[in-house]
């Protein structure tokens, strides 16, 4: 006779008592609180920020893509040569926009 195997439990059963998540979330004091009120400049820190969070991954995009076409133009021919032998030509034939293709 075979034996069905239950599955698995899928609700997790609640902490019985609180967890801690680390020293920040220990205390709710009024220090705390004013420390996360915007200082004076908060506006231009906002917009640097927000500046490099954009750009950084535009700029990862930009130097990974080549990698990216050579990697699948490869995978493609029968015989692949080098990588650096394929965006070679890729930029010979296509030029910046076939790198970015």
């Amino acid at each position: 006779p075979s034996r069905r195997r239950r599955p698995p439990q899928l609700m997790a059963m609640p902490p019985r008592r609180r967890v801690s998540f680390g020293p920040h979330d220990e205390h709710d004091t009024e220090e705390s609180k004013q420390e996360v009120l915007p200082r004076q400049g908060a506006q231009q820190s906002y917009a640097r920020g927000f500046m490099a969070s954009s750009l950084a991954p535009a700029l990862a995009a930009i130097f990974t893509n080549p990698v990216e076409v050579g990697k699948v133009r490869q995978q493609l021919d029968k015989q692949p040569a080098s990588l650096v032998a394929t965006l070679r030509h890729v930029w010979q034939s296509h030029g910046l926009a076939g790198l970015q293709a």
